[in-house]
Parts: structure tokens; sequence; C-alpha cells
């Protein structure tokens, strides 16, 4: 919704279109890279903030949708357990994923788990999941 705040966790394929279309939608977006100084051109300009991982935590207080999008496990429990408990908190990743709910079941149970297929895939098909992640994304509110 206009006026929120997502973090997208990732700034590859998935994530820059998603960064760019949540501030097309009036969304204050918090931009999460391995490498901030290495941000894709032109993100600095579009995201009003740019963070590194290690910086994740103490910066998801504020959060109301957390969108994760890179692979391996990246976004750890202690993370999710900082985000709002009405956050909405969904994994766009190629299996295993991006949490590591480190075997917490209550944790796990508020992800969505709303998996992209990359580039590997043929293009219809991923046409396809692209289409059923952006309407859970209008579902839960990211998207209108």
């Amino acid at each position: 919704a206009p006026g929120s705040t997502a973090a997208v966790v990732g700034l590859g394929a998935i994530g820059m279109p998603l960064v760019r279309l949540l501030i097309g939608r009036g969304v204050r977006v918090l931009a999460v890279t391995r490498t901030p100084s290495a941000a894709p051109s032109g993100l600095a300009n579009a995201a009003p903030a740019i963070i590194a991982f290690t910086d994740l935590r103490s910066n998801v207080s504020g959060v109301s949708h957390f969108v994760a999008t890179t692979g391996g496990c990246a976004v750890g429990a202690d993370v999710l357990a900082a985000l709002r408990p009405d956050a909405v908190i969904a994994d766009v990743a190629s299996p295993p994923g991006s949490f590591d709910c480190a075997g917490d079941p209550a944790l796990s149970a508020r992800v969505l788990w709303l998996r992209a297929l990359g580039g590997r895939h043929p293009a219809r098909l991923a046409a396809a999941q692209w289409q059923v992640i952006r309407a859970r994304l209008v579902e839960c509110g990211v998207l209108r």
C-alpha cells in the first residue's frame, strides 16, 4: 500500500524489478544487498535506503512487507523474529529459499513461500509462475 515500508532482500533478476514496481506504487523501499556500494546503477535515486545484509536485523522493525529473493537461506530466524507481528513475509527464491527458520514452526508458518523459477526454466513457465506470485502479493496487500 502507498506509504507503507517494504524490505526487498536481493537485487537480482527478481529483486530489482520488484523494487521498481513497489516504488512506482508509492511504497518506501529498503533495498538489501550483500554489497551496497555495488548496488545496480540508478537504485540510489529510486530507493531511499540501501543497506547490507549485515545491517538487516537492526533495520526491519518498521517494515510492513518483507520480500526475500535470494537463495541459500540468507535470512536468519533472528531477522524474522525482529519483524512486526503483522508484517507480511514472502520468499520468492527458488528452493531451498531465502529463510532459515531455525526449525521454528511458528516462524516458518509466517512465511508465504512463493517460489520463483529463475532464468533456467522456459519463459512461458516462468511467466505463469509470476502470475501466481503476483496474485499472492495482491492478496497480501503488497500490490494492488
